[in-house]
Formats: C-alpha cells, structure tokens, sequence
C-alpha cells in the first residue's frame, strides 16, 4: 500500500541522506513508530478509567492498596525485564523491526511506576508539561525546519558558528512548532465540529480535497512541470479554488451564527433601543460585506504565495537546497583548498577553521588537534560546489569496478 501511494513521488534512487531512495526512507520513518498513534489513543481512552482505580484503591487499607499496586508493578516489571533482556539486545536493523510492537513497554512502565503514590503525583515540571503539548508536532516539524538533507544535517543560519546555530534553529523549530498545535486545535474546531452531520460532511470534503491535490500533483509531474513557477501557479489556483469552495458552503453558516450570537447578546443586555440601533447596523454591514470580503483573503494569499515562491527560488539557485552530486563546473575550485591544523571530528573546531581560515569543508575526519587536514575554502553558493567528506562506504561505493592511480606523494604535506 505505502509502495503504490508514494512510488509515483519517491524514488529508489540514491540521494544524500537516503542512500537506498528517498522511497525506502520515509517507508522507514513512516513504519518504525507506525503503531504510536494508536497506542496513544489506547492510552487516551483508558487514562479516565486509571484514574478511576487508583482512586477506589487508594481508599482501602495500606496493605489491600499496595498489594493491588506490587501486583501490577511486578507484571509490568517483568515484561520490562523480558524487552530488556529480548528486543534491547538486537541488533539495529532487527530493533527497528520490533520497536512498533514492544517499544511502548519501558514507557508505560516507567508512568505507572512514576504515578505510584499521591505524593509523587502531585509534583511535576511545568517545561516538561509544555513539552508535551507539542510532541506531535515536534515530531513531524523536524524533518522540514530543524534537519535537512533527509535529516542529515542542520539547517544553517550562521555558518562557522555551529552552537549557536542550532540554538537559534532550536528556537525556530520549538516556536513554530507551538503555533502550528495552536492552529491544529483551532482548525480542528473548524473543520471537524461536534455536530455529527457537519463532521462527517467536513470529513468528506477533506478526503476529496486531498484526493484532487493528488491528482494534480501527478498531472503536473507527468508533463514535467515541476519548475517553481508552475507549481506556484497551480497552488494559488488551486487554494483560490478552494478557499471559494469553503467559504460558499459555509459562509450562510457563519452569518446566521453571527446573527443568534449577536441576538444572545442583546437578550443579556436587555435594552430595546441598542437592540434597534445593533438590528440595523449589521443589516447595512451584512449588505457591505460581499465583495471585499470574499475577495480580499483570497488575493492577500496568492501574495503571500507568491512572495514564499520568490524567496523559495531565491534559496534554490544560490545554494540553499539540500546536497547532492557536484556538477561539471566544479573542476575548477576543486584544487581551491589549503592544509589547516584542525580537528575534523569536532563542531567546534570546524567553525574556528571556517571563521579564521574561511574554509567551509574538510576532506578527512582526524580526531587529533595538531593534524593538517586539507580544507576546501569557500565557494559562492552560486557554483553549488559543496566539497566535502566520505566516509569508507561512499568511497568503495563510488570507485567500485574502477582503477585507480596515485601520481605524487603527499607524505611531506601530511
């Protein structure tokens, strides 16, 4: 299923950050805490009912209540030390493969065991409170805010600088992430109401409306139209399109609400002649409110649209785009470089060599301080030339079935 969903945008090939496709990474990420949704949701129905039995066994005898207690501790204590002793022990690829069917064990023991006593659950740490409320968004936001490259490396604000770098990436990621749960509680209200009909009306437009944004996706790819500029086009049409569809099947909705609100609120306030005054105000705002305010947020959006595309070009064609094979033009700053006493291995290190010497990337990794390691400088982000490390694997895989000649020695320079 996940193969015919997403084969038609993914690919095996190989890429940075994904050697085996773009396809086999997000079927990795997607499966391996594939069960964590509905866990949670177990969880989230049965919290009422554990709050419940440990209140009715907290009103019997010490004794009756931890006996209750030691009995689920002891059961949950045993199938900890079953996954420690099991699961733990495997090797990554085989963890990876049981980790959505036993990875939740240590972390519903170690709730119960923490909530044991009233003592210990009236003390909590509100950072960990606020923490929480975002873990789904956290979770989701960080291949596209905190990581790039497929998650292989950090978003850079200021290069050479790499703490504080990903301090202030930190706080995009968290803050961003915060506004995007405030939007989700806010649109789920919107889009999925408590009226039964409504939810289940909402929930087919959405699944419609998902299922056309697809297709033209595909349209689009198909005819190799996935230049900036017509996928900008085709996302200010189609949200324009849509943004009329959601207000002309709801925009009577929200009239007739405004008008029981504003009703409610005269009936509190009982006075006739406001009532009068407020009756024929709206009526003339009612009559004003056609044009402008159907029109207006549908072109403020394709600015804001537009805007994003021109800065998200502006990012692609002077670097800002994820790594990937060096083109031809490269030959010539290949040479461009110098041998630097640095440490390689270290962040820190890295960052002084690329603020005092101006180099941006290293070609071995020498966890000694007073080696020389031959440092590329920096290329304008326009040539695309981004040298850097291999690592063992990506060299035999790049010069596999091909003869190699060493002319010179470098023994003097090393």
């Amino acid at each position: 299923i996940f193969n015919l969903l997403h084969q038609l945008f993914l690919s095996d090939e190989s890429v940075e950050g994904a050697r085996m496709g773009t396809l086999w990474e997000w079927y990795f990420r997607s499966t391996l805490d594939h069960w964590s949704v509905l866990l949670g949701m177990v969880f989230a129905i049965n919290y009422p009912i554990t709050i419940l039995w440990f209140k009715k066994i907290e009103v019997r005898s010490i004794r009756r209540q931890w006996m209750g207690k030691m009995a689920v501790a002891f059961v949950m204590l045993y199938a900890l030390r079953t996954w420690v002793k099991g699961p733990l022990t495997y090797s990554k690829t085989q963890y990876n493969e049981t980790n959505p069917y036993f990875g939740f064990i240590p972390l519903v023991t170690y709730i119960f065991l923490r909530n044991l006593t009233p003592t210990m659950r009236s003390y909590s740490m509100e950072l960990l409170h606020e923490i929480g409320k975002t873990t789904l968004e956290t979770y989701l936001m960080q291949h596209h805010i905190w990581l790039s490259s497929n998650s292989k490396t950090v978003l850079t604000f200021i290069p050479g600088w790499p703490r504080i770098n990903l301090a202030l990436v930190t706080c995009v990621y968290v803050l961003l992430s915060r506004k995007m749960h405030n939007l989700t509680l806010l649109l789920r209200t919107i889009i999925l109401p408590d009226d039964r009909e409504a939810c289940i009306r909402s929930s087919v437009a959405m699944l419609v409306t998902i299922a056309g944004f697809y297709c033209t996706a595909f349209v689009v790819d198909e005819m190799d139209m996935t230049s900036l500029m017509s996928v900008g086009a085709v996302s200010i049409v189609c949200g324009t399109l849509l943004y009329q569809s959601v207000m002309d099947s709801t925009w009577a909705t929200y009239r007739k609400a405004v008008k029981a609100a504003k009703r409610k609120l005269e009936a509190d306030l009982g006075d006739s002649d406001d009532h009068i005054t407020t009756t024929s105000d709206s009526e003339v705002t009612e009559d004003k409110e056609t044009t402008i305010s159907r029109f207006c947020p549908p072109l403020i959006g394709a600015m804001v649209v537009l805007v994003l595309g021109l800065t998200w070009n502006g990012f692609a064609t002077t670097g800002a785009r994820s790594i990937g094979p060096l083109p031809s033009t490269c030959d010539a700053f290949v040479n461009n470089g110098s041998w630097i006493p640095f440490d390689g291995c270290n962040e820190a290190s890295r960052g002084m060599a690329y603020r005092e010497n101006q180099v941006s990337s290293y070609g071995m990794c020498l966890p000694h301080g007073n080696s020389h390691i031959w440092a590329w400088e920096k290329q304008a982000s326009h040539t695309h030339c981004r040298f850097g490390h291999r690592d063992e694997t990506q060299v035999k895989k790049v010069l596999n079935k091909r003869r190699v000649i060493f002319i010179g020695d470098s023994m003097t320079r090393n």
